[in-house]
């Protein structure tokens, strides 16, 4: 009997090799051998299987004897000689597949383009010189998916942080420094907007993660200011009117004269706004840092001025009219999120209630704004803060030297996600119940504390040099070069996440039951309590700014499943093996119909625990015509206490015939097809999906397997 080994080669069957495999995990477990384990083993091998087929063999049969801490050690074996073998010659191997066959991990990433294939090597290197540093439990928890470490492409020999809210408002007046450019204070909004854009794309090459401009409307109005000066100066002298001797940008309008030169004016500066929010948008998703577009965010507030009130609509509009001559396609970037406050934009009485009501329109056209909800008394506090990319955020309501609440200069320094799907299979394999869960819970989460501590350490001699856009020249601090930034990262501008997956699986798992259910919600709450109290526990002891955050997980959902399934086979449920995904955060599951207003009821319980993040969804179809629907969901979202709210439409488009609506998708050709006309030309559709936090141009670029399926799967709840 022959096996195929990892090379290819076929060579005689050596039934001592497995037999030495099983008496060594026997030995780890400090369990008695048993000889019977064996024989069945090599039993069920038949000829030219491969290396990996017959671990998996010896697996399963230790996994459905008695013996579960052997079959434990032999998992952990079988991967610690995984990483044995990882080395150059493998990475080479990996090298070569980016280059010939691409990569579908980041569907943001088109990595048919040299400069992308380029970065994805790169990644592949440091995510091999991160297993050459990672201690030996860390790396076997990660490749074990009992935890996930980030952004490992990220760490191997370079210390680098992640998300960030940077200070625009402090670069644009005081200056800063792009690559080798000094950057004096813009006197227009034109000018304004396209330093912003830079200032982005800078900060993109310095850091990974999002990029997001809070206050947007507000900052730029300032110099849209400068531009109703100049403008009504300008028409003044024409007309040869005096104006007053003291005009400046910050004039209010009541103490100009002239009524008819004001609104020529104002028609002239609109025109300036809505040029300026084009250039912005034009700029964002041309702009490349070495190979994706800039995750960048723009979040509007409550505007206190014309100027900035204008800025809000016509970006609303701009994005509305889409990229391009003839096809105006949707823009995936930058994110657009507003606030969304009582008595200010909420209600219809209100006084921007206006601006709420174009957002809807917007949002059933374009997915976005995404929705910050705060109280009133908060934000007249200037409590309140925006989203740092996807769903994160520094939320430990810090104040600056002055006292007051910042908005701006914070920033995230690593995400490690915590698999609660496999917590719970564990347990199930261990017996069952919840005694059995919060036991395998807290083994994970001393791995977590391992991961969050060695991430700590690993970037804490980072200075200020590093990433001088950030450190040196106004986005998070204006530090000397030398400058250690480690007394930020303990600080409460910055934050380290404490993530995890798959609330809803781990329940349904352990009790056969969801978070919608009597039993099911109770677990969650307590599974999510208790998350949260192990996260402030850990900030406490290891004095770290520490957050609990639902892992926006685009791959992991799929690449933890298939390790599991590996692993804990004879312990999943059916339910999950046909699906073939986990479950982001503490989501109800998405595939499991409900109503949209009772899935936000079910969630908003969540929110509180999540001071890290987080982000509440609602999936609906086509609503182009009838935003009013979107407006109800946000008035009751904000009546639930909800933070941060998401929409998912169905709006893909065919050229061919002009059809709206969601297109028909094969998981086995990977390809979309118009349910109309039957275009499948990839070319000629528009198929643009929130993939995990972010949106996807799905036409151009899949994400991995699950995540398609996922989103196949997606019932619609309104």
């Amino acid at each position: 009997m022959q096996v195929i080994k990892r090379d290819g080669r076929k060579v005689e069957f050596d039934s001592s090799k497995i037999e030495s495999a099983i008496k060594k995990a026997f030995v780890e477990s400090n369990e008695e051998y048993d000889h019977n384990l064996t024989l069945k083993s090599i039993s069920r091998i038949d000829d030219n299987m491969t290396v990996e087929q017959i671990q998996d063999i010896v697996v399963k049969v230790l996994q459905s004897s008695k013996f579960k801490k052997t079959a434990e050690c032999y998992i952990k074996y079988r991967y610690k000689r995984e990483l044995d073998r990882k080395g150059f010659k493998s990475l080479d191997k990996r090298f070569q597949d980016i280059i010939f066959n691409g990569d579908d991990e980041n569907a943001n990433k088109p990595s048919h383009l040299l400069n992308v294939k380029r970065d994805l090597i790169a990644g592949e290197y440091f995510r091999y010189r991160t297993e050459q540093i990672l201690p030996k439990h860390l790396m076997e928890a990660h490749i074990n998916k009992t935890i996930h470490i980030h952004d490992t492409d990220f760490l191997g020999d370079v210390k680098v942080t992640n998300c960030c809210i940077f200070d625009l408002e402090d670069m644009l007046k005081n200056g800063t420094r792009v690559n080798n450019a000094d950057i004096g204070e813009p006197n227009s909004i034109g000018v304004a907007c396209t330093v912003a854009t830079q200032i982005i794309a800078n900060i993109a090459f310095q850091q990974y993660g999002g990029i997001s401009c809070s206050n947007f409307n507000e900052i730029m109005a300032y110099y849209a200011k400068k531009d109703f000066v100049k403008e009504f100066k300008y028409i003044c002298d024409i007309l040869n009117k005096k104006y007053p001797d003291k005009i400046d940008s910050g004039i209010t309008y009541e103490d100009l004269e002239y009524e008819n030169i004001k609104e020529k004016t104002k028609l002239k500066v609109s025109k300036l706004i809505e040029d300026a929010c084009q250039t912005t948008e034009y700029q964002l998703n041309s702009i490349s840092s070495a190979s994706q577009t800039p995750f960048s965010t723009l979040t509007f507030n409550i505007p206190t001025s014309w100027e900035s009130e204008q800025i809000i609509l016509k970006y609303f509009k701009v994005r509305r009219d889409g990229l391009g001559y003839k096809e105006k396609r949707t823009a995936i970037f930058p994110k657009l999120s507003m606030f969304v406050v009582d008595e200010y934009n909420l209600n219809k009485n209100d006084k921007y209630f206006n601006i709420l009501e174009d957002a809807s329109k917007t949002i059933a056209k374009c997915f976005y704004p995404d929705i910050l909800h705060y109280n009133k008394e908060d934000y007249d506090m200037g409590k309140y803060y925006g989203r740092m990319g996807c769903r994160s955020k520094v939320n430990h309501d810090y104040k600056d030297l002055t006292g007051n609440y910042s908005q701006y200069k914070r920033f995230n320094w690593g995400v490690h996600t915590l698999n609660l799907g496999q917590v719970a299979l564990k347990s199930l394999r261990d017996g069952g119940g919840e005694d059995n869960f919060f036991k395998h819970l807290k083994e994970s989460v001393c791995i977590m504390e391992d991961a969050i501590k060695f991430r700590f350490n690993h970037i804490k001699d980072m200075k200020a040099k590093d990433a001088p856009i950030l450190f040196m020249y106004g986005g998070l601090a204006r530090l000397n070069a030398e400058d250690s930034i480690e007394h930020l990262l303990r600080s409460d501008i910055s934050s380290v996440s404490f993530g995890y997956m798959g609330i809803d699986d781990a329940t349904r798992i352990l009790l056969g039951e969801t978070i919608k259910d009597e039993n099911g919600k109770k677990f969650g709450l307590k599974l999510m309590e208790t998350i949260r109290e192990y996260s402030d526990e850990m900030k406490e002891r290891l004095n770290l700014p520490i957050s609990v955050y639902p892992a926006p997980i685009e791959s992991l959902i799929y690449k933890a499943f298939k390790s599991d399934l590996k692993n804990y086979e004879d312990v999943m449920p059916k339910w999950l093996k046909e699906r073939g995904y986990y479950t982001n955060s503490y989501h109800y599951s998405s595939e499991l119909p409900i109503d949209a207003f009772e899935k936000l009821l079910i969630e908003s319980e969540y929110v509180k625990y999540n001071n890290g993040a987080n982000i509440n969804y609602s999936e609906i179809g086509l609503v182009k015509n009838n935003p009013s629907t979107i407006i109800e969901l946000i008035q009751y979202a904000h009546d639930l206490g909800i933070e941060y709210q998401g929409f998912n439409i169905r709006n893909d488009k065919c050229f061919e015939c002009n059809h709206e609506g969601e297109m028909n998708y094969d998981l086995d050709t990977n390809k979309y097809t118009c349910p109309v006309c039957g275009n499948n030309n990839q070319n000629k559709l528009s198929v643009i999906s929130r993939l995990c936090g972010y949106l996807g141009n799905l036409e151009e670029r899949k994400s991995v397997k699950g995540r398609m399926s996922e989103i196949k799967n997606r019932s619609i709840h309104i």
